[in-house]
């Protein structure tokens, strides 16, 4: 697959886009060896071939040696697919993925490949463009997210066949076409953010498919299976074509005026990291409602003028707490609005004391807490008490260099007549968004 989804990105491009480029057919003598094995006959075949770049590079210790610019901090072998903490591939591992491992891929190579490119040294950046390009295809496969011993835990094998899932997810064969590809960013931090942000997306979408997918393979209905994995393997031609779209972009300085006009990012969109369960809601933030009496209602804000209903938000309670690794750069503020529900209003009392603070963090802060203490590196930058019946609090705060951004409810219990008393409202965080100034 990793030829076809290559090859579709790049024809995804715009002659404009691939101008910039200008790619020559041949691969040149100066491409490492394990990359000089085979002639394209066209640059879509080479970009194509090039997305087979960790499998043609290998994995032994001989093969990183040979190629320490293609490596992690010159060490580590770049996973395929989603990384674990120790920069392994998840497949291959006991853990799950890791987002700042995930996120160390593209702040290790983007830059290199927009180097390269504003240098006119547009081969090694296609090379770079195409290591990325697998990592991201990988990341769609299920064979490549997930701990693969997960699958015969929870399908045993104890009679019947054995299926080989990794091999299975590996050759799928489903429907694609070329795609509009979109601006990442204006700036490298930017570009880095979307683009890891979208593969985390990818496989947030991917995991919702996983049980059916398994399903599937059990009853050898691959045609269905190819079906249900178009979506994941359209969004990587995505992810591929907009990669080149904006490295051209920015290491040309051509910016189209109608992007020029990327200038926030949609905090409802991200995956939020190390969440904290909320004693009303369980271990989901729920996006765009809030949860009464186990059912999704809208969120409901009360601003000066009356009720408003909420279309992006995020409905949280008492001890939810959530995190987002930022990339230090791309965003300047955050900004949103914050009060307690004017609809669904069970447990607001007069007396309550109920904080919402955000917090922040120059590192990645994974600190595990049940008291919702984050240790002196995480500055709490923004907090209010959240009462009944007033307006919702609009908030503008500093990012900074940040690389956490923390959002947390925190209730304070008091003692009314001799018992602690402690409020679990339906809280509402409207329009949270990540901007940029307009400096």
């Amino acid at each position: 697959m990793h030829k076809l989804l290559g090859k579709l990105s790049w024809l995804s491009l715009s002659e404009a886009d691939r101008d910039i480029w200008k790619l020559k057919v041949e691969i040149p003598e100066e491409a490492p060896a394990f990359l000089r094995r085979y002639q394209p006959t066209s640059v879509e075949e080479k970009i194509g071939y090039y997305s087979l770049f960790l499998d043609l590079m290998g994995w032994r210790t001989r093969d990183l040696i040979a190629a320490p610019e293609f490596t992690l901090a010159g060490t580590y072998p770049v996973p395929h697919g989603l990384p674990t903490h120790r920069f392994t591939g998840a497949w291959a591992e006991e853990n799950l993925y890791d987002t700042l491992a995930w996120r160390t891929i593209f702040r290790t190579f983007i830059p290199q490949l927009l180097e390269n490119l504003e240098r006119g040294e547009n081969e090694r950046a296609a090379q770079l463009a195409g290591l990325l390009a697998h990592v991201i295809q990988d990341a769609a496969s299920f064979g490549h997210i997930l701990p693969n011993q997960l699958f015969y835990q929870l399908f045993p094998e104890e009679t019947g066949p054995h299926f080989n899932y990794h091999q299975i997810f590996d050759e799928p064969s489903p429907d694609l076409q070329p795609v509009s590809p979109v601006l990442l960013g204006t700036s490298p931090a930017e570009f880095i953010f979307r683009l890891a942000m979208a593969g985390e997306q990818n496989y947030r979408q991917a995991l919702r498919l996983l049980i059916p997918a398994v399903q599937l393979c059990r009853h050898g209905e691959i045609s269905r299976l190819n079906n249900l994995v178009q979506p994941l393997f359209h969004n990587t031609v995505f992810q591929v074509a907009s990669l080149f779209h904006t490295a051209a972009a920015l290491a040309s300085g051509r910016v189209r005026p109608d992007e020029k006009t990327l200038a926030t990012f949609d905090l409802t969109l991200a995956v939020e990291h190390y969440l904290h369960p909320a004693p009303k809601y369980g271990s989901v933030v729920p996006r765009h409602h809030s949860l009464v009496a186990g059912q999704r209602v809208p969120l409901v804000l009360n601003s000066f003028s009356g009720p408003v209903t909420i279309s992006r938000g995020f409905g949280l309670s008492s001890f939810h707490s959530l995190r987002f690794l930022l990339e230090p750069g791309a965003f300047d503020l955050f900004e949103g609005e914050i009060g307690l529900s004017c609809q669904y209003t069970e447990e607001q009392e007069e007396q309550m004391d109920l904080e919402f603070f955000i917090g922040l963090d120059t590192a990645w802060n994974t600190t595990v807490t049940s008291d919702l203490e984050y240790g002196p590196a995480l500055t709490k930058v923004f907090s209010c008490r959240l009462r009944p019946g007033e307006p919702a609090i609009t908030f503008s705060v500093p990012l900074h260099r940040a690389q956490t951004l923390l959002l947390a409810v925190l209730p304070h219990p008091k003692k009314i007549d001799g018992k602690e008393v402690c409020w679990y409202p339906h809280v509402v965080l409207g329009n949270p968004r990540l901007v940029k100034s307009t400096r």
